[in-house]
């Protein structure tokens, strides 16, 4: 049976006005539930912008839940003209919709194999010495697109969690249609009704496709097995093809990461991107 709120019609429930004709209102429900999302998704309770039911130019702006030592559920719900209460930037976690899917950015090194020629001894009796091609590498510094995705809800098996391990390192294509390598997760307890903030990651790697000018009589570039170039979610590698003393090195590429590529619809709350 689904749960019904009931409003509490106390006297400061009643709608406030300013001088500038702006109002606010707050309406408060009683739930007899201990799980805040329940007390959210109760009968009654009024959705996000909602309008006030005897003030229609007032919004619903904002909700919260208090449980108290009796075991039920006191929900606020906060009403304004101008939307102050949605303008403060704070946003109600414990709505089961809520989620925040965020953007940031980080560096990222990425190894890039040379050739270097070096003088070793003569091997064996031999006398003297002679040049011969080195693996090396230089490193450059490129910067990657992180979107961050946070969500609260309630877990009611915490196996449920080891999704986050299993999905760790491979490649997911999110809603936006791009591929994005998932980098892992972390979990921490809210309270102690099985209520989980949750924060995940995905970072974007657009691939290395344009070098600066290098090369000369002593060093250079690998031979590449095809274009030098690095696709997105690849490393390089470098190896001795022949004589060191006369074959250059050359290099390829290869692939660091399994693809599942709705993977991340097996992570707790990351549906809400949907």
């Amino acid at each position: 049976m689904a749960l019904v709120a009931t409003e509490l019609l106390f006297e400061d429930n009643r709608v406030s006005e300013d001088y500038q004709n702006k109002a606010e209102a707050i309406r408060r429900f009683v739930v007899a539930t201990t799980d805040k999302q329940a007390a959210f998704e109760a009968d009654n309770i009024p959705a996000i912008s909602s309008e006030h039911p005897n003030y229609p130019k007032l919004k619903l702006d904002q909700f919260d839940v208090m449980i108290d030592a009796a075991g039920v559920a006191y929900v606020t719900c906060r009403y304004s003209s101008d939307r102050r209460f949605g303008s403060t930037r704070q946003p109600n976690k414990d709505n089961p919709a809520w989620y925040e899917w965020g953007w940031s950015m980080r560096p990222a090194e990425v190894e890039i194999p040379i050739w270097r020629k070096e003088r070793i001894a003569a091997a064996g009796n031999a006398a003297g010495s002679k040049l011969v091609y080195r693996i090396a590498k230089i490193v450059r510094v490129e910067y990657r697109v992180v979107r961050p995705l946070r969500v609260r809800l309630k877990i009611e098996n915490v196996r449920d969690l080891d999704a986050i391990a299993a999905q760790t390192n491979k490649l997911h294509i999110m809603p936006d249609g791009k591929t994005y390598l998932f980098t892992g997760g972390s979990v921490s307890q809210v309270d102690d009704t099985g209520v989980y903030d949750i924060a995940y990651e995905w970072e974007r790697d657009e691939g290395t496709f344009s070098f600066p000018s290098f090369g000369g009589a002593n060093a250079g570039y690998c031979e590449a097995q095809g274009n030098f170039e690095r696709q997105p979610y690849t490393v390089f590698y470098a190896f001795q093809d022949g004589d060191p003393s006369t074959a250059k090195p050359k290099c390829d590429t290869v692939e660091q990461y399994d693809k599942d590529d709705s993977g991340w619809l097996s992570l707790p709350g990351a549906d809400r991107l949907i």
